[in-house]
């Protein structure tokens, strides 16, 4: 399998810059594959393309990154969703010292990450089930439901979720979903178990997924970079909290 990296990760500015990354691919023929972003362990860069591509609406560059709008998601059900072990951005010293544990984790795992994967999404009454697409010994594609990329705060639940029971080796039943969720608090990255609060607000909070699917940007400063990157599934459960004061 063959990636063609046609972005510079080191141009970004990431706020999380180790772990797993994520990146929006196209194959261009039999076993390649095109990054429409380089390969980030911020999934905040995805807001943004998701953006750009569903809204027809140009951004600004936004902590090193662009992405110009090319209708990737067009008349799509599904789309590419690669991921990867990361070392740190800008090399300091020592790398990251779960980096080859995490990759070999994402590859080996992988069965059991896609059943858990297909738990969440059939919990969410999702009918296109995320597939395993293609791998080799250090990048996992998967093929998922366009449903994810409709706005920042879904493709950021679906990488959220992705990235905390990476390291679950069980199989999570729909059965025991909810409880499951209630109780989970170990992350393979430790930093993870404070945004893993996000997902179970989410579930046990019982937010409506209609409703998040059919989030909008709808005013000028909803429509800024800033707002756009940073308004993945904490910012929308933030707004949504903000809702609720001012109703009562």
């Amino acid at each position: 399998m063959k990636i063609i990296e046609e972005q510079e990760r080191k141009k970004l500015n990431e706020g999380r810059n180790f772990g797993i990354g994520f990146s929006i691919l196209q194959e261009t023929s039999k076993n390649e594959y095109k990054t429409y972003n380089a390969f980030t362990a911020c999934k905040d860069y995805l807001n943004d393309l998701c953006f750009v591509e569903h809204t027809k609406k140009n951004l600004d560059k936004i902590y090193g990154f662009k992405h110009d709008l090319q209708n990737i998601f067009d008349n799509q059900e599904y789309f590419l969703l690669g991921i990867k072990s990361l070392d740190y951005n800008y090399k300091t010293g020592k790398p990251y010292k779960y980096l080859k544990e995490l990759q070999e984790l994402i590859i080996n795992n992988r069965e059991i990450i896609l059943y858990n994967i297909n738990t969440f999404e059939k919990y969410l009454k999702i009918d296109n089930l995320t597939e395993i697409y293609d791998n080799d010994d250090k990048v996992l594609i998967f093929k998922s439901s366009i449903i994810w990329t409709l706005n920042g705060p879904c493709i950021s639940l679906f990488t959220l979720y992705i990235r905390c029971i990476c390291g679950v080796k069980e199989k999570i039943s729909i059965e025991n979903f909810e409880e499951f969720i209630k109780t989970f608090d170990k992350c393979f990255i430790d930093s993870d178990n404070y945004l893993l609060k996000n997902i179970k607000e989410f579930i046990n909070g019982n937010e409506s997924f209609e409703e998040l699917k059919s989030f909008t940007y709808e005013t000028a400063s909803q429509c800024s970079p800033s707002f756009v990157h940073n308004t993945g599934i904490s910012g929308y459960l933030n707004k949504l909290r903000n809702e609720r004061e001012k109703d009562k």
